[in-house]
């Protein structure tokens, strides 16, 4: 790996990688990978910050509520599903636009579609704290903004199936070990720019 060329992997402080001669604003250690920041370039968002945004801008609750349903075997919020569903969909379509990853959420292949067990199991307190300001730089908040708009009118159902299209999603639904169903995005660069690029057209006019 290009890390290993570079410099050794030496120590592990608070549950991240630190790197001998490389300043920690330079790389982000995710998913198993080392992701080096090119000059100018600012680090990929939390994962938790995106969801705290989409969930601002749902001020009625009218999406991301807590309506129980179940399907394929499993009872959930109808609003958590799509709040993960959003999450998934603006990762992959950040990636196929950009070529690099909007935050660091790590995606696993349950049932219903992709999800960030983060976000999945803090979902009852960001709701709670939904109006609690977020700040983001500008490109990432005119994404998420037209991410929200594409989507506000889509059902939970579309929003699973377009889940289910992604093929990293294919690849490792199924697995029975936990471990086995994490998603690796980034791998799949050069197919959700083909995948997503319609989708990509229609944001743009969107501004």
């Amino acid at each position: 790996m290009l890390f290993l060329c570079l410099n050794k992997l030496v120590e592990q402080e608070n549950g991240v990688k630190q790197i001998d001669g490389l300043k920690k604003k330079s790389y982000t250690y995710y998913n198993g990978r080392i992701q080096f920041i090119r000059k100018g370039e600012k680090p990929m968002m939390k994962g938790i910050d995106v969801a705290r945004y989409f969930l601002s801008l749902d001020k009625n609750g009218e999406i991301f509520n807590k309506i129980l349903r179940t399907q394929n075997g499993r009872t959930f919020y109808e609003g958590n599903a799509r709040l993960n569903k959003y999450m998934h969909l603006a990762q992959n379509i950040y990636i196929a636009k950009y070529g690099a990853l909007l935050m660091d959420s790590v995606f696993y292949a349950y049932d219903n579609g992709a999800v960030d067990p983060v976000v999945q199991e803090s979902y009852s307190v960001l709701l709670e704290r939904r109006d609690q300001a977020v700040s983001l730089q500008e490109r990432e908040q005119r994404f998420l903004d037209s991410i929200f708009k594409a989507f506000y009118n889509a059902t939970l159902d579309e929003l699973i199936e377009l889940s289910h299209e992604d093929s990293e999603w294919v690849d490792k639904h199924g697995y029975y070990r936990k471990e086995d169903q994490k998603m690796d995005s980034m791998a799949r660069k050069a197919e959700y720019e083909r995948q997503y690029a319609d989708m990509i057209k229609i944001l743009e006019r969107m501004g």
